[in-house]
């Protein structure tokens, strides 16, 4: 229970980011994130992006955008 708190509690910040600097609505950047192969390396357990914080996320969601995810492994 607790490490699911955590975990929402860590895409709210990281949602909040993008919709900061990408300048769009709360709803958009949540379903941008929530659609994203950042949130679905989150979500797996066994990658360990679950212990990364929210400003770390932001940067591989914004790797993602780019088209250097891969970069998120180095």
């Amino acid at each position: 229970m607790k490490f699911d708190i955590i975990m929402v509690n860590t895409i709210f910040k990281v949602v909040k980011l993008i919709a900061e600097n990408y300048k769009i609505q709360y709803m958009e950047a949540l379903n941008s994130f929530y659609e994203s192969a950042t949130y679905k390396l989150y979500e797996d357990k066994e990658t360990g992006f679950f212990t990364r914080s929210a400003i770390n996320l932001f940067s591989i969601y914004e790797l993602e955008k780019q088209g250097r995810i891969e970069e998120a492994f180095i």
